[in-house]
């Protein structure tokens, strides 16, 4: 039936879920988005430096050039490499520290065959520190729970839309959590937990996103 309305250009909701902010589950995720882009990219960066502050010291060694020159750009060399080594871990630690912010706020997400929906439920910040007393009861309930605080404070912000057929959205499956990356730069950690139908999941999504959605149940 999925699968006809599917074809039809239907879009069809696969699963909805609530679950809690995880610093943990954010951490393991933004490393394994490290480890897909970030890391190439260091490499990359490190090799142009190696080569660099090879020229240089050739330079400095052999009078070809003007020596104080060589021995600046030679310490310019090692800055650098210095800094490319330590801004992933840097990110993290800004990132580790950011989190702490975070920590209690509830997110549901949809997902549908063409997009992914996350909304935030509740958030401390927002609705005070009290949760409500059953928050996983029903979307419903927390969407008037949501109402009523707005009534008297601030808004929650708006829905997050990712469309999957958008060629800039990648997507990991972990044994765990799903990592989804926009264009390399924004990243979303979704809990498997939230969830009841993964393996439905998994063969929608692959269907729609096509090597674009891999699996890597080691992460």
């Amino acid at each position: 039936m999925i699968d006809e309305r599917i074809s039809e250009g239907i879009s069809v909701m696969i699963a909805r879920g609530e679950y809690e902010s995880s610093k943990d589950d954010i951490l393991r995720g933004f490393g394994i988005f490290q480890k897909k882009y970030t890391r190439k990219n260091t490499i990359i960066q490190m090799v142009l430096v190696c080569i660099a502050l090879i020229i240089q010291i050739v330079n400095l060694c052999t009078d070809s050039g003007t020596k104080s020159m060589s021995v600046l750009l030679i310490g310019v060399c090692v800055i650098l490499g210095i800094y490319v080594l330590k801004r992933p871990g840097d990110t993290r630690r800004k990132l580790a520290e950011a989190l702490d912010t975070v920590q209690g706020v509830i997110y549901n997400t949809e997902i549908y065959t063409d997009r992914i929906i996350i909304s935030t439920v509740y958030d401390p910040e927002v609705n005070g520190e009290e949760k409500p007393e059953d928050i996983s009861t029903s979307q419903q309930e927390n969407v008037e729970n949501v109402e009523k605080a707005g009534e008297e404070q601030d808004e929650l912000p708006p829905a997050t839309v990712i469309h999957l057929d958008n060629p800039g959205v990648e997507m990991t499956e972990t044994k765990d959590l799903y990592v989804l990356y926009i264009r390399k730069i924004n990243v979303y950690v979704i809990p498997k937990k939230a969830f009841d139908n993964n393996s439905e999941i998994r063969e929608q999504l692959a269907a729609v996103m096509g090597t674009r959605y891999s699996v890597n149940e080691a992460a």
